[in-house]
């Protein structure tokens, strides 16, 4: 399996979480998911970019969650938050 979040530089992490970009899950006091989000990504999205959208990066779930519908969970609270600031798409990349 590849697994593409490796590697990522810490200050870029930092930056999220200071920008409230950088969201986790948390079940039974234990971090279970964690991801990102961002409002533009002209590199993967092109010239959809253009669009008012929220994008959403690096999904990892800890291995003994896998299974539990985090993604799905995950869109569900775009919706919402994506409503409550009036943008119009959600994007990310599934499998």
């Amino acid at each position: 399996m590849v697994k593409h979040w490796q590697g990522f530089d810490v200050g870029l992490v930092e930056k999220e979480i200071a920008e409230n970009r950088q969201w986790k899950i948390i079940k039974n006091n234990e971090v279970v998911c964690v991801f990102a989000i961002t409002y533009n990504d002209p590199i993967i999205w092109e010239e959809k970019d253009k669009d008012s959208a929220v994008y959403i990066h690096r999904i990892v779930t800890h291995p003994n969650y896998r299974g539990n519908n985090y993604v799905k969970n995950i869109v569900a609270w775009a919706h919402i938050f994506c409503k409550q600031k009036e943008i119009d798409f959600i994007r990310y990349l599934g499998r």
